[in-house]
């Protein structure tokens, strides 16, 4: 039953099955289920927002068009672009302004584009699979070390300079 515009608090102790609805607002204490869509422009909530999607696949669409997706994966958590050769993005704000940190470029086959340093502490190791270039021509890269540096091929400097002594053998 429905009195003074609202719904009846005896009403909401049953199932309601609505075919069409228009409103500005609507607000529930419980859950809100649904079998089909619900189109809305914005989702909030007091306290902490669940999404349980039983097919693993959260889809991100802009007019219909799928651009990205959570997923999860086995047990991993997948974080997907989902338009060819298109990257993915983190930024934030630093001093007011907003920066991007890190590019996974896609057409790159997911190259980490880092705008600012990569740093580590004092147990971390870089490992690189392939070649690796530092700067490049003309470039005043410098690699500073607290503890070895070690190759298992050829380390090639044009400029050497250390403030202590030096072993190369």
């Amino acid at each position: 039953s429905v009195k003074d515009g609202g719904i009846d608090s005896d009403a909401l102790a049953a199932d309601i099955s609505v075919t069409s609805l228009t409103t500005t607002h609507i607000t529930a204490s419980g859950n809100i289920s649904a079998s089909g869509k619900i189109i809305t422009s914005e989702l909030s909530a007091l306290g902490d927002l669940t999404i349980d999607a039983d097919g693993a696949d959260i889809l991100l669409k802009d007019g219909g068009t799928e651009f990205g997706r959570f997923k999860r994966d086995s047990s991993d958590f997948v974080l997907k672009s989902a338009t060819n050769n298109k990257d993915i993005v983190f930024r934030g704000v630093d001093d007011s302004s907003t920066i991007t940190a890190l590019t996974l470029d896609m057409s790159e086959a997911g190259k980490a584009i880092f705008t600012g340093d990569i740093s580590g502490s004092s147990t971390s190791t870089l490992s690189i699979g392939g070649q690796a270039t530092l700067g490049g021509i003309n470039s005043t890269t410098h690699i500073t070390a607290s503890g070895d540096i070690s190759a298992s091929g050829t380390i090639t400097a044009e400029h050497f300079f250390s403030s202590d002594d030096a072993q190369i053998t």
